[in-house]
């Protein structure tokens, strides 16, 4: 699941031409995903620009 969610996030950051917030990218996905979850997934992993 970290995976995916990190897959959707990045490719949300790349298609996006305007600021995104976590609250949009769950809107985007249809709240399949709580928009609360993300910076806590943000947080939580040590994340570099190439994992992004």
């Amino acid at each position: 699941m970290m995976a995916l969610l990190l897959e959707v996030y990045s490719d949300h950051l790349i298609i996006s031409s305007l600021q995104t917030t976590a609250t949009g990218l769950s809107r985007v996905l249809d709240n399949q995903i709580n928009h609360d979850r993300i910076p806590r997934f943000l947080s939580e992993e040590d994340l570099t620009c190439k994992d992004l």
